[in-house]
């Protein structure tokens, strides 16, 4: 199961990317080691911070659908598409936040797993969903079945019953050992490639060992975002010349300017619910909000990405 940089990316980006999520995860790892009480007060400024970094991510969604295709400019369709996913997201959260959040929770560990195998692929090494599905649920369900006292008043912010639906015992048991289960199951099937059975420790330690919100702040915006970043950077069919060269700074201008609207606007839109619901409830909402149309998004150009490369070797 080895890697081999594809041609049309280079090395330099798929190295950044590679390297530093692996910094960012180890350092956090030894902060919550020597000072686990410290990151637990900072926690909700981690997650502010993990925001900010991490938006960006998504914000380019609505031009990731045309480079897909080889277009460059935004189609009117998927913008307007995006947005009234995103306020029907919203409007079930306000409604049915116990459904809502066990949607985000279910749609994030898949939208992890799925990220997690577009970047191996991205890399030209053979996706393992195992893994990806591993490490996914390992985020969002460990810091849940583990460190409940931790998470039970971020949880009663969006809604009082929401601890008594995740937290008890009858739910926390079962999730807990089917995150065991594909913990084991992804560690067999990478381990004949030590990299990738490393990585995949990292991420279940930092899961396990750190608070959870600088452990979900941690992983959010210096690991799947930055290795989801550098997938964008390869879509853009405007970037070619450049990864080719292994030249990334232009990419990176680029893709900042194209961010930035609409990571603003996503800002504005969390400030408001913040200022509406509290911040921790307000943060909830916005990152339903965000995830569903972006989930829906990644899964169809990873969909894509797939089909392509599997044409490429015919």
């Amino acid at each position: 199961m080895t890697a081999s940089a594809p041609a049309a990316v280079g090395t330099r980006l798929l190295d950044l990317a590679a390297r530093l999520p692996l910094l960012v995860l180890g350092v956090a790892l030894v902060a919550g080691l020597l000072a686990p009480e410290a990151l637990t007060t900072a926690g909700p400024a981690l997650l502010v911070l993990a925001g900010l970094l991490g938006l960006p991510h998504g914000a380019v969604d609505h031009l990731a659908w045309g480079w897909a295709q080889g277009q460059t400019r935004p189609r009117v369709p998927v913008v307007v598409a995006y947005a009234a996913a995103a306020a029907v997201a919203v409007g079930v959260a306000l409604l049915a936040p116990v459904p809502a959040l066990l949607l985000l929770l279910a749609l994030s560990a898949a939208h992890f797993a799925e990220g997690e195998v577009g970047w191996h692929r991205l890399r030209g090494a053979e996706p393992c969903w195992l893994a990806g599905l591993a490490a996914g649920l390992a985020v969002v369900a460990l810091p849940l079945t583990l460190r409940p006292d931790d998470v039970r008043a971020l949880l009663a912010a969006l809604d009082p019953a929401l601890p008594g639906v995740l937290l008890a015992p009858e739910v926390r048991g079962p999730l807990l050992a089917l995150t065991a289960l594909l913990v084991l199951a992804g560690a067999l099937a990478t381990r004949r490639s030590p990299s990738r059975l490393g990585e995949l420790a990292l991420v279940v330690a930092v899961a396990v060992v750190l608070p959870p919100l600088a452990a979900f702040a941690a992983w959010f915006a210096g690991w799947h975002a930055v290795r989801h970043t550098a997938r964008l950077l390869a879509l853009d069919p405007r970037n070619v010349d450049d990864l080719a060269a292994d030249r990334v700074r232009e990419p990176l201008r680029r893709f900042a300017r194209d961010a930035a609207l609409p990571t603003a606007a996503a800002l504005v839109g969390t400030v408001v619910l913040a200022l509406l619901l509290g911040l921790t409830g307000g943060l909830l909402v916005a990152l339903l909000a965000l995830t569903v149309p972006h989930t829906a998004v990644v899964a169809r150009l990873g969909a894509g990405s797939a089909v392509r490369q599997e044409a490429q070797q015919v």
